[in-house]
């Protein structure tokens, strides 16, 4: 217990949320729990999609519906995170969140919302000195820069998200062309308006590109002529060889992290719309026979450039303590998604602990979609994290000094150093 309190005084340095700096904390009770970790299990359970996704219900109604489906998710951990923050932050009496007494809370995030320094206040209880977001290639991010932490440092750091990039569809292509002013008729085009995009965003503090993928990731030197034949090809909605392409895009994105000294973050696994009909965020599953080995030709071709990477499977978690072991360029950072659960995370984190060396490990980020989440997320990996090293000092591998000193690195110094956030 002491060494977690020790080690929950270190300031949270998150490198990967979801948060919209344009409204970064909950207004009432359903921004919170219409993150689709809650949705989606209510959805399963029987919750119809059009309450949860429809604005024709007010918030209150969807709140008071989805508590219907709160006991059943009592022992999941979205559960004990929104318990968590509930008392941290909304001063909620209770231990357990239903319909009986979901009202109470409701009112107080109403009431709380009404601050002004609503923001500031949550960063202080929660201790949260940086929030980085995740914002498309065309998105306007002014003004993100005006947020100041504490320490007067920015709080919100972009986070240029390329997923789409990869292989653009018609949306995309237009997307950009608005964002910059300019048609995109060619490969040459195309290419020209993401260096203009990522040109606007360091000017906002960007310190990281990233791209989700699927299992078994194909990098692979591409000729441009056939990556240009391919780019044309969607742009006439012809057919179009998606591997190449997709690994062009991933070597000339990567080309630009070692240009811009940015690192490039990987997340690997997910499976996109696996349930096309359920929730929004609550779609996408993953597999499990997956492997690191196609990333083989990026990692050795840009040394310079530091790859945080992520995994959803226990399997490709073995595998990437290895990477992060033998390349000096790959991180094993965070516990993604679905390995998000104190088991997973022990069982990985001692993983990695054992096969590599600890100065390779970023601790974990929280994915959360409002700042009130941070903290519970984060609060989770903090227990483990001090109940594995506990383990560690009781075998006489080392002592508690040396186990704080691995927690700052882990969950403060890496993030920092790797993320250029000093």
């Amino acid at each position: 217990m002491q060494l977690y309190k020790e080690i929950n005084k270190f300031p949270i340095v998150d490198i990967h949320t979801h948060v919209d700096f344009h409204s970064p904390f909950a207004k009432n009770l359903w921004q919170i729990l219409g993150y689709h970790y809650f949705t989606e299990m209510a959805h399963s359970q029987g919750m119809k999609k059009e309450i949860i996704s429809s604005s024709k219900y007010p918030d209150k109604n969807k709140t008071e519906e989805l508590c219907k489906y709160l006991p059943a998710m009592a022992v999941t951990e979205p559960y004990t995170w929104l318990i968590h923050l509930s008392k941290k932050l909304f001063d909620f009496p209770y231990s357990h969140l239903e319909k009986d007494n979901y009202k109470t809370l409701y009112e107080n995030t109403k009431k709380k919302a009404k601050n002004p320094d609503r923001l500031k206040e949550i960063c202080r209880i929660s201790n949260i000195e940086t929030i980085s977001t995740t914002n498309t290639p065309w998105e306007n991010i002014n003004g993100i820069e005006k947020h100041r932490n504490r320490k007067g440092k920015q709080l919100f750091i972009p986070t240029f998200r390329a997923d789409s990039l990869l292989v653009p569809d018609k949306i995309t292509v237009n997307k950009l062309q608005q964002s910059i002013g300019k048609e995109i008729s060619s490969l040459k085009d195309y290419e020209k308006s993401i260096i203009k995009r990522l040109d606007y965003f360091t000017d906002k503090g960007v310190k990281s590109l990233a791209v989700s993928l699927n299992q078994n990731p194909a990098t692979m030197a591409v000729e441009k002529k056939e990556a240009e034949k391919n780019f044309k090809a969607i742009l006439k909605k012809q057919p179009h060889n998606i591997i190449k392409l997709r690994a062009y895009m991933l070597d000339f994105l990567s080309g630009l992290c070692e240009e811009y000294k940015l690192p490039f973050q990987l997340m690997l696994g997910v499976e996109r719309d696996v349930y096309s009909q359920g929730v929004p965020g609550g779609r996408d599953a993953f597999q499990t026979n997956g492997s690191l080995l196609g990333l083989k030709y990026l990692l050795n071709k840009y040394p310079r450039v530091k790859f945080p990477i992520s995994v959803l499977s226990s399997t490709e978690d073995k595998e990437l303590a290895v990477y992060s072991r033998i390349f000096p360029n790959v991180y094993a950072s965070g516990h993604w998604w679905f390995e998000n659960t104190y088991e997973s995370i022990k069982g990985s984190l001692k993983n990695r602990l054992k096969l590599t060396p600890y100065t390779k490990l970023i601790g974990q980020y929280s994915d959360a979609y409002t700042t009130e989440l941070i903290e519970a997320k984060m609060d989770m990996y903090r227990h483990v994290l001090s109940d594995v090293l506990a383990e560690y000092i009781e075998g006489k591998g080392i002592n508690e000094k040396e186990a704080l000193d691995i927690a700052k690195i882990l969950l403060y110094d890496q993030p920092k150093e790797i993320f250029n956030l000093n």
